[in-house]
């Protein structure tokens, strides 16, 4: 359960007038304005993903999420036929070695507590309805992107969310 504090409210007590006991009541507080500024990391990259893979940590604080692309595997060798001219023609049919099945490759694992994950499972099922239009073939200016600021994220549909959002917004109006 959110204190007042976490929604913007200042608790405030009241006496009551013949009442021996205080009244609690919620006043709406000022709010402060907060820059966020993003910067992408050295390590930055995109990344393809197929499908993720995770777990939860054995401490139970957080989980473990893995991105994965798919692909089959590369040959280890292929036998080609040459031709009198000293061209390389197609590849023999069956010829070479190359492994059966295909291949999972991990392309980024994040970890993230249970709010941040819960933060993402909103997020997605906001921005799902809007994906699912424009792979149809709505074009892609005619689908509302969802408002979602109430979770953090931005309007362009990237998500930041997480426990230092907070941290930070208090940090910022206590400094001024």
């Amino acid at each position: 359960m959110r204190r007042c504090e976490d929604r913007g409210m200042a608790k405030k007590s009241k006496k009551v007038p013949g009442k021996s006991a205080e009244k609690v009541i919620a006043e709406p507080r000022k709010t402060v304005a907060v820059p966020v500024h993003y910067e992408k990391s050295n390590l930055f990259r995109v990344i393809h993903a197929d499908g993720v893979i995770g777990n939860i940590l054995p401490s139970g604080r957080a989980m473990n999420i893995a991105f994965y692309s798919e692909r089959l595997p590369f040959p280890k060798e292929d036998i080609y036929d040459v031709a009198a001219d000293g061209n390389m023609l197609s590849p023999r049919e069956g010829g070479g070695q190359r492994k059966s099945g295909f291949y999972r490759e991990i392309e980024m694992s994040a970890v993230m507590d249970w709010e941040t994950a819960k933060s993402l499972s909103d997020w997605l099922n906001k921005v799902w309805p809007a994906l699912k239009k424009v792979s149809e073939g709505t074009r892609q200016d005619h689908v509302e992107i969802p408002d979602s600021s109430s979770h953090g994220i931005e309007r362009n549909s990237n998500f930041a969310t997480g426990p230092r959002g907070k941290a930070d917004a208090e940090h910022h109006s206590r400094s001024k």
